[in-house]
C-alpha cells in the first residue's frame, strides 16, 4: 500500500513538473487564450438511442458579442426568410468554430445540420461563457 502511494506521489510530482515547464514557455496572453481553449461546455442531445454530448470551448468576448447579435437577428427575423437564413448561417459558422467534438465542425457548418442543433449549441455555450464571466468578476485573486 505504501509503495502504491509513493508511486502515485511520484507521478503527481512529475506531472506538476511538466505543467510548470510548459507554463514557463507561455506569455500571459497565451495563458489566457489557452484558458479559453481548455474550458469546455457540453450540450446534451437525445435521440432514440439515448443521450449524447456535443462539446464546445469557451467563447471569447468577440464570439459572445456575435452570438448575442445572431440571437437578436433571429428573434427579429419574424417571417423574413432572408434574415432568418442569415442568422442561421451565422450560428452555423460560430458553432463550427467553437465545437471541439471530433468531426463535428464540418457537419455543423453544413446544410445537413438542423437549425435547432446549432442554435442550442450556441445558446448553451453562450450561457456557460457568461456564467464564467460572472464568476470571474467575483472570484479573481488580487495580489
Amino acid at each position: 500500500m505504501r509503495e502504491s502511494q509513493a508511486l502515485k506521489d511520484k507521478i503527481d510530482r512529475d506531472e506538476q513538473k511538466q505543467r510548470d515547464e510548459i507554463a514557463a514557455h507561455f506569455t500571459v496572453a497565451e495563458r489566457l487564450m489557452r484558458r479559453v481553449q481548455v474550458t469546455r461546455f457540453r450540450t446534451i442531445f437525445e435521440d432514440d438511442l439515448g443521450e449524447f454530448p456535443v462539446e464546445t470551448r469557451q467563447m471569447t468576448s468577440g464570439e459572445r458579442f456575435r452570438a448575442v447579435q445572431l440571437t437578436q437577428k433571429l428573434a427579429e427575423s419574424g417571417e423574413n426568410v432572408e434574415r432568418y437564413a442569415e442568422a442561421v448561417k451565422g450560428f452555423k459558422e460560430l458553432a463550427a468554430e467553437l465545437c471541439v467534438t471530433p468531426g463535428m465542425a464540418e457537419y455543423l457548418g453544413s446544410d445537413d445540420v438542423s437549425d435547432d442543433v446549432v442554435i442550442a449549441i450556441i445558446r448553451n455555450t453562450l450561457q456557460g461563457s457568461m456564467r464564467l464571466v460572472g464568476e470571474a468578476l467575483t472570484s479573481f485573486r488580487k495580489e
